[in-house]
């Protein structure tokens, strides 16, 4: 199988403001997106926006921070049941996570997967653990930092594109409140992230 190397990089650092002496944070304060950046690189058949174009060539290979975040963003312990609903540890409703429509398009057949060099970092022991991410297309597909994957993927398939069909994806990232490390010691800290996407035909 041939594989073309589209790289789509995200880079992501989070301040973490809320802390439980379990699972769970203590809802006193909330986090924030501080920075983040989006660029693809490593070829030119794969390409994305946070809005759908007429043309392959209207799509973007780097999206700038004010297109992806219009306002501060909070980030609280929430679960989901269904990876679409998400809620606190008393069932009521949360929107505290983030989430966000991206449109990928590519000029050839291909699958897309999340990359073994997908890099997420952090200081603070545990808190990659507690930290959720998902994309919905064709289904759900979750990464847990725990969970031991493929030699070559972190995840399943994420999607499949059809040359020159735009797909909409819908990213989330979320701090899992059941995870056993979402405790008070992350409170105050701070992580990155670094999505690598590869297309194989």
């Amino acid at each position: 199988m041939n594989k073309l190397r589209n790289l789509l990089f995200v880079v992501l650092t989070l301040l973490v403001l809320t802390g439980s002496s379990l699972a769970w944070f203590t809802l006193t304060d909330t986090g924030r997106v501080s920075t983040m950046s989006l660029e693809i690189t490593g070829g030119s058949e794969l390409r994305f926006d946070i809005e759908e174009h007429d043309n392959f060539n209207d799509y973007l290979k780097t999206i700038p921070m004010n297109r992806l975040i219009d306002n501060e963003i909070s980030l609280e312990p929430v679960t989901t049941y269904d990876g679409v609903n998400y809620v606190y540890e008393d069932g009521s409703p949360s929107e505290a996570y983030y989430k966000i429509d991206l449109y990928f398009i590519s000029s050839k057949d291909m699958d897309v997967y999340l990359d073994k060099e997908t890099i997420l970092n952090s200081e603070t022991p545990g808190l990659i653990s507690s930290i959720r991410l998902s994309f919905e297309s064709e289904d759900i597909i979750t990464y847990d930092p725990d969970m031991s994957y493929s030699e070559e993927y972190l995840t399943d398939k994420l999607f499949s594109l059809e040359a020159n069909v735009s797909k909409k994806v819908i990213m989330r990232i979320w701090f899992e409140g059941t995870d056993p490390e979402c405790t008070n010691d992350l409170k105050g800290k701070t992580f990155s992230i670094k999505f690598k996407f590869t297309g194989s035909e």
